[in-house]
């Protein structure tokens, strides 16, 4: 029986994103290894920074930090390390933001060494005027309609709402003196409000964050409050916060020289960056002060006392994201997978967060939310090819369809052709030599001896069971490497060198193994060590596993089971036209070992009955979408490699394995990949335009 693996992906890309919100979910995690964004050195020039205290990211992913003791904010452009200067002269700044309209707002004194503070509204890099002159002010933040601004009094403890024209001062807190009672504040020195209006002080004094709505007599504990101390339910002297649109709270836990994470609902916290001791290490910090996100989910870091700026990477994970309208990323299975093997046998019980149904549900109520949607997936099949892009089309202009298996059965050989394509590229002999291996293993294996010869060879981890196991294995690792067969070295299935197909070619065919007419084990010689570089390119495998297939947190369970339902995919080959052995479609086979897995039967016909989209012309009914093949990836056989109207252009992506336009860019890269980016990022502009 074929088994294939998929990997799937929706993104939702936001054409301009505010970042006043952070769109992660309480599971998200971040690297604990920091990137300097800028400085590390403590001076004065415009990639150095001295003593950067309040950071705020646009809708640009443009970096806005007050460098308080060089008197100046600086911008920095996403992916630069030197700045810009866009306000200087200034005294001591201390916070920073930036509106809808990018003007500056940025607080600091009113003199050299003076204790009045001010807040200055700049446009252009020029002072336009002085909004107003009071005791000394920390932090300035907007409300979302950005009708009123905010200003912590640290030295009153207090903190005062303006107009945005600086007039209309009301109190908000501090009419009741410092202290520690739920009415007061003690050197209040951030503070950051939600979609409704409540505002999170960082209540550095009494080591704790509040929230407090604008008209309320008092606050609410969030978390610390419970002495100084370093317990994650305890805070030392914070001085930046940030809230979500979820209520999760993230705190510059200044004094503890970490970054902590406060979910909605609980006092106890966990650490996201930092916390490991005081240091200028890359997963160190010292003295934190402002944080903020970007539009991809990265973490920023005013690292005071270290004179910069780190730069903590989100990290993409099979979590569990409930929340999928609100959620950043989206996981189309649900919350149960990865399922570890132990539990493979309950796990029917799960069907509900596993069928289309449920995955189509969360994918229309996810985009509701976008304006442009990219969507990819190796066998997404009709799933995307119609109920998708009729909720699209509601509210969307733009689709981007990439590697999708949209056309869905595309007849049982199509695949083994197309798995076998990138080896006859690099040699005919490499073909020649897999077609004539599965005999050679058949014919080895046919007896107990054999096997364990077979296993002994091949460097088993475990005892093969019967031939058809060591095949299967086999079958799996061909499809996996002209998959990634990438211009450049690879890590997420597996650590592989550029061009993985033709290394494999290569060793399949070298002429230290001699090749001699009819020697069985000399063919099976050759194949382990093409499988080598798949399984073991560094050399650190000691046995292999025929139950795994590069990284197991990849977890292709979810497919298996949905294939096995909804989305049967016939696979066949014959041997002439591909280099696997000659084995028919059995649908019936199919369904047994189903059935044997997972006690479920395949229904051939449901996909089609469901959603219909059989046949490329149903196309002709959408428009504004694009799709992009790689004509080295085995999917393409059945995705849409035919322009079938001018808004529902084919791409092609000529020396492009799976999904290679979508990865990072890399100097590596075929010009046709540069190609394709570039049309695409045409027709989207065109598109949402």
């Amino acid at each position: 029986m074929w088994r294939i693996q998929s990997f799937f992906f929706i993104l939702s890309i936001l054409v301009r994103t505010t970042c006043s919100k952070s769109p992660y979910c309480p599971s998200a995690t971040w690297s604990q290894v920091g990137r300097t964004v800028i400085g590390g050195i403590q001076g004065n020039a415009t990639d150095q920074l001295h003593y950067p205290v309040g950071i705020f990211i646009d809708s640009n992913d443009c970096l806005f930090i007050a460098d308080s003791r060089n008197d100046r904010v600086i911008k920095v452009e996403k992916g630069a390390s030197i700045g810009t200067v866009v306000a200087g002269k200034l005294h001591t700044p201390t916070d920073v933001s930036v509106d809808t309209h990018d003007n500056l707002y940025i607080v600091d004194l009113s003199t050299s060494g003076g204790s009045q503070g001010r807040v200055t509204h700049w446009i252009n890099g020029s002072l336009t005027d002085t909004l107003y002159f009071a005791e000394q002010f920390d932090a300035i933040v907007f409300d979302t309609k950005e009708e009123y601004f905010y200003v912590t009094q640290r030295d009153k403890g207090g903190l005062i709402r303006y107009k945005k024209d600086g007039t209309g001062e009301h109190t908000i807190i501090g009419n009741f003196g410092e202290g520690s009672a739920l009415f007061q504040l003690d050197r209040p020195w951030d503070a950051a409000i939600d979609d409704s209006g409540v505002l999170y002080i960082a209540d550095s004094g009494n080591n704790r964050v509040i929230k407090w709505s604008v008209n309320a007599t008092q606050g609410i504990l969030i978390s610390g409050g419970n002495n100084y101390g370093n317990r994650t339910d305890q805070l030392a002297a914070p001085r930046g916060v940030f809230v979500d649109y979820l209520g999760t709270v993230y705190v510059a836990d200044t004094y503890n020289d970490r970054i902590i994470r406060i979910p909605a609902g609980s006092k106890t916290g966990t650490i996201i960056a930092g916390g490991h001791r005081r240091g200028n290490g890359s997963h160190e910090l010292s003295h934190p002060y402002g944080l903020a996100f970007d539009s991809a989910g990265n973490l920023y870091v005013a690292d005071n006392e270290n004179n910069r700026v780190q730069m903590f990477a989100f990290v993409l994970q099979h979590a569990s994201l409930s929340d999928h309208e609100k959620c950043f990323f989206y996981k189309l299975y649900g919350n149960d997978l990865p399922i570890p093997p132990a539990v493979v046998t309950t796990f029917q019980k799960f069907y509900n967060n596993l069928n289309d149904r449920f995955s189509f549900e969360k994918i229309s109520a996810f985009i509701h939310f976008t304006q442009f949607v990219l969507a990819g997936g190796s066998v997404l099949m009709c799933l995307l090819e119609n109920p998708i892009e009729e909720q699209i089309y509601h509210e969307h202009t733009a689709v981007y369809f990439v590697k999708q298996r949209v056309l869905g059965v595309c007849g049982c050989g199509c695949d083994s052709s197309l798995h076998s394509h990138p080896h006859p590229q690099e040699s005919a002999q490499c073909v020649d030599i897999v077609r004539s291996s599965w005999g050679a293993i058949n014919r080895i294996g046919s007896t107990a001896s054999g096997l364990q010869r077979l296993g002994n060879l091949f460097k088993l981890c475990n005892p093969l069971k019967s031939v058809d196991e060591l095949k299967n294995w086999l079958l799996d690792m061909y499809g996996n490497i002209a998959m990634v067969d990438y211009p450049y070295p690879t890590s997420f299935l597996a650590d592989l060198p550029a061009f993985p197909a033709r290394v494999f070619c290569s060793n399949v065919t070298s002429a230290i193994l001699r090749l001699r007419k009819n020697d069985d084990e000399d063919v099976v010689r050759r194949i382990i060590k093409g499988t080598n570089v798949f399984f073991n390119y560094t050399g650190q495998t000691e046995c292999f596993d025929t139950g795994s297939q590069g990284s197991p947190s990849l977890g292709d369970l979810g497919w298996s089971y949905q294939s096995c339902t909804e989305f049967v995919m016939p696979m066949c080959s014959d041997g002439v036209n591909d280099m696997f052995e000659n084995q028919p479609w059995d649908f019936q086979a199919f369904s047994d070992a189903c059935y044997d897995q997972w006690k479920v039967r395949p229904r051939f016909e449901w996909p089609y009955i469901e959603y219909g989209g059989k046949n490329l012309t149903d196309l002709r009914f959408f428009s504004n979408i694009a799709f992009t093949n790689g004509n080295l990836d085995p999917w393409s056989s059945g995705g849409v490699r035919t322009t079938v109207a001018p808004s529902l252009p084919a791409i092609p992506v000529i020396g492009g394995a799976h999904h290679l336009d979508l990865r990072a860019a890399n100097k590596a890269d075929p010009p046709s990949v540069l190609q394709a980016r570039q049309q695409i990022v045409a027709l989207i502009e065109k598109w949402i335009s």
